[in-house]
């Protein structure tokens, strides 16, 4: 499993990412009051130039999510996952304790 209290205070509580997401929600609520955007609409505020920028636009999820040279990670940059992941492997741990037969087909 993951720890996501780690990941949290490692990644999500720094001030530049805290500072990122009150931008994200300030702006999706200037949008909001434009009438742009409304909830589970399947819109998302686009931010042109990146977070920094004040050029905004309204597009669907799907279209704004993995577009082409911007965001997700660069070629030869590390991930910003923390280093130790905490992952259990249920099999092994319910193998381990003589309780295989109770998750699926032999």
């Amino acid at each position: 499993m993951r720890d996501y209290k780690d990941e949290y205070k490692k990644f999500q509580s720094s001030p530049k990412q805290r500072a990122d997401n009150r931008k994200r929600k300030r702006d999706r609520y200037r949008m909001a009051k434009k009438g742009l955007v409304t909830k589970g609409d399947g819109k998302e505020v686009h931010h042109v130039g990146g977070i920094d920028s004040n050029k905004l636009t309204v597009s669907d999820k799907s279209k704004n999510r993995g577009k082409k040279n911007e965001g997700g990670r660069k070629k030869g940059v590390g991930h910003n996952y923390p280093k130790k992941r905490k992952y259990v492997n249920k099999r092994k741990k319910d193998k381990a304790a003589g309780n295989e037969s109770k998750h699926c087909c032999p």
